[in-house]
């Protein structure tokens, strides 16, 4: 008989303290890092996912509290990342929002959830979402890149929707 594994039993969210919840998050993100610099976008997009569920709930602790926000943001903005990358759409504007309710000035998640609503063709929301980002990071090409692209890719759409229309009442 071979022995292939031995699996440690995990507790369940639950049954840890703040502490081991964060010491949780953190080794999970740490996977998700892994797997990102891998290329495994599907295998870091669930791992930031589930380390950030370790810290979703309030701690009673400010200190452990401080760092249980700045942990869930970051694997948030990860995941998002993730999603970008896999053309997920959708998904990117949605943990987005997540960030944006949590923290409404953070650069990144209004930069990448106004990326994912330029591809979606929302490009008033991705214009209002970027220009944002750039107020608050004025210094950022890329930003202002996207911002640029933005503008042109709507251009483009309602070229092609004016043309579409002539043909069909011209």
């Amino acid at each position: 008989m071979e022995l292939f594994s031995w699996k440690e039993a995990r507790k369940e969210k639950w049954q840890l303290s703040d502490s081991e919840k964060i010491a949780e998050t953190a080794a999970l993100k740490a996977k998700g890092t892994e797997a990102f610099k891998a290329g495994k976008w599907e295998d870091a997009t669930e791992l930031y996912g589930d380390a950030a569920m370790f810290v979703d709930h309030s701690f009673s602790d400010e200190v452990e509290a401080a760092e249980a926000k700045a942990l869930r943001i970051s694997c948030l903005l990860n995941q998002a990342q993730c999603a970008l990358k896999q053309s997920e759409w959708m998904q990117a504007e949605s943990i987005c929002s997540t960030i944006i309710d949590i923290d409404a000035e953070n650069v990144k998640a209004l930069f990448r959830r106004g990326t994912a609503r330029t591809q979606l063709q929302e490009f008033d929301d991705a214009k209002v979402d970027l220009r944002e980002a750039s107020r608050l990071d004025p210094k950022s090409k890329e930003i202002r890149d996207a911002f640029k692209s933005c503008q042109e890719k709507a251009a483009a759409v309602k070229k092609g929707e004016k043309a579409m229309l002539a043909k069909m009442f011209g």
